[in-house]
């Protein structure tokens, strides 16, 4: 082998490595020019929107305010009913006592006694009886009827913040959420404030009611139905009241 041989052998031996340095440093430039576009999971909102907006129990007060009047004698009929429903309210979901707050500075400060002693009585029945823990507020204007304020806390499912809010923009070209077109904040905030309207026990949300007992005799009947190789399904008799297309509207008329 030549010299000039050797020689160019050494030349791109020498080459190599200067040309793998030189994409390293290249690679190492981009990456640092790209940096700032990186996307990054560090202070996104979750995606699921029972994450963003989650329903939560919380204890809430129910009132009922009773206008007694002046020198208050018996309930009228109609608050009589709303007495009578706001205590079955308390016993279906009621917590603790039912507060009743009698106005202090009334002008009217007997017909005020007289009315809790009204409220009293309207539960002193043997299925209206409620226990009562009487407290004073101060009345802020005298000229206007004070009422006797019935309370009592139950539990209240709802999502911990308002919905309406718009807390990043949505048409913005250059930012995250306009790139990535992913769900809006505000996205399901209504849909979770409806069910949780909607729900009359909040402790479903948490948990099944308890399972009652079974129907001892239907179970024993299916059970025998079953071994005797019957259907066990209930029969239900669709020939009543049947009508046909040609009867249906015509009166009766042949």
């Amino acid at each position: 082998m030549t010299p000039q041989v050797h020689a160019s052998r050494r030349d791109r031996e020498k080459r190599v490595p200067r040309a793998l340095l030189a994409g390293v440093a290249l690679s190492i430039a981009l990456s640092a020019c790209g940096a700032d576009r990186i996307v990054t999971n560090a202070g996104r909102d979750p995606s699921d929107y029972r994450d963003r907006h989650p329903i939560v129990i919380t204890d809430k007060n129910r009132t009922l305010d009773i206008f007694v009047g002046a020198n208050s004698g018996p309930l009228d009929p109609r608050q009589r009913e709303d007495l009578r429903a706001f205590v079955q309210e308390f016993r279906q979901r009621g917590k603790g006592v039912m507060m009743a707050y009698v106005p202090v500075g009334s002008t009217d400060p007997v017909g005020d006694a007289r009315g809790i002693e009204a409220i009293r009585a309207a539960l002193s029945g043997p299925r209206d009886y409620v226990p009562l823990s009487v407290q004073p507020y101060m009345v802020e204007d005298p000229m206007l009827a004070a009422p006797i304020r019935l309370s009592f806390a139950e539990l209240a499912a709802r999502v911990p913040h308002s919905c309406g809010r718009w807390p990043k923009d949505l048409s913005g070209a250059g930012t995250r959420e306009g790139i990535e077109n992913e769900q809006y904040w505000n996205f399901g905030c209504a849909y979770q404030q409806n069910i949780a309207a909607q729900t009359a026990d909040p402790i479903d949300l948490v948990r099944p009611h308890v399972e009652e007992r079974i129907d001892i005799v239907k179970r024993s009947n299916e059970i025998t139905k079953l071994r005797q190789g019957q259907d066990p399904a209930t029969v239900y008799d669709s020939s009543k009241n049947k009508a046909t297309i040609s009867t249906v509207g015509s009166g009766g008329a042949p």
